[in-house]
């Protein structure tokens, strides 16, 4: 299956439900083995990563998500839905940059993501933003970074 040219929450299901049934078979499908790994690469909290695998799990296999975190200690099945749809959004909107920009550069003109070019970059003027992915390492006080209070 080919990937989307802009990710949304229901493809990003339909590949999720995808990869976790297609689990067990052999060979296994490379993309569909990439997508479970998708939670781990794109979502940063413990609980709502958990809450997203479950979600996964119930989809692909037929189970109530409800019923899944009624019976789990300390899981709200109303908290659970709400994190799996943020989640689910916040996958599409990382997977769409991650497929515009590989390099982790974009430009975003005009309410689409694509690849920063010069052309883009001239052609895009004032509705065009640069958007780039840098990582700095965190200062802490006693460097300079703090604000010495």
């Amino acid at each position: 299956m080919a990937a989307p040219r802009a990710w949304t929450v229901e493809a990003v299901k339909r590949r999720l439900r995808e990869a976790e049934r297609a689990a067990t078979r052999r060979p296994p499908d490379p993309a569909l083995q990439a997508a479970l790994r998708w939670p781990d690469l794109y979502i940063r909290e413990h609980g709502t990563r958990q809450y997203l695998k479950a979600w996964i799990w119930c989809e692909a296999h037929g189970e109530s998500f409800t019923q899944l975190c009624r019976g789990r200690a300390g899981w709200s099945a109303r908290t659970g839905s709400r994190r799996v749809a943020e989640a689910l959004a916040t996958i599409a909107a990382l997977l769409t940059f991650a497929e515009a920009a590989p390099d982790g550069t974009a430009l975003a003109a005009e309410g689409r993501i694509g690849p920063a070019t010069p052309e883009r970059l001239v052609a895009g003027g004032d509705r065009a933003r640069r958007s780039t992915h840098t990582t700095q390492p965190l200062r802490s006080a006693g460097d300079g970074g703090g604000t010495g209070r």
